[in-house]
C-alpha cells in the first residue's frame, strides 16, 4: 500500500506502515499510537478494494478524521465473500462484547 500511496503523488514522509498487527485492529491501534506521536490528526487509510468496508468499520474506533481509499485493483469475488463473513463476525463479537459490558 506505500507503493500505491506513493504512485499517487502522496509524499513518503507522512505515510506511516506499520508491521507488527496481526489483523485490522491491531494495526490501526498501533497506528493510532504513531499518530499521536508524529502529531498527525487526519488520516488517510489505503486498503484492498474488498477490505474497506470493515476496515471503515474499525477506523472510525480510533480516528474521528479520516478519509479511505481503495487501491485500483479488482480482486477475485471470493475475496469478497470472505470478507462479507468476516464482517459479520466482527459485527456479532462486537455485540457479544456490548452486552457483557452491560451485564
Amino acid at each position: 500500500m506505500k507503493k500505491y500511496a506513493l504512485s499517487k503523488n502522496i509524499e513518503e514522509q507522512v505515510i506511516i506502515t506499520e508491521n507488527k498487527a496481526a489483523n485490522t485492529f491491531e494495526n490501526l491501534k498501533l497506528c493510532k499510537q504513531i499518530c499521536i506521536q508524529q502529531n498527525f490528526h487526519k488520516v488517510l487509510v489505503i486498503t484492498s478494494d474488498f477490505h474497506i468496508r470493515r476496515s471503515a468499520f474499525f477506523v472510525r474506533k480510533f480516528f474521528s478524521d479520516f478519509d479511505m481509499d481503495a487501491a485500483d485493483h479488482k480482486s477475485p469475488f471470493s475475496l469478497y465473500m470472505q470478507e462479507y463473513f468476516r464482517l459479520w463476525n466482527t459485527l456479532y463479537y462486537e455485540q457479544k462484547l456490548k452486552k457483557k459490558k452491560q451485564s
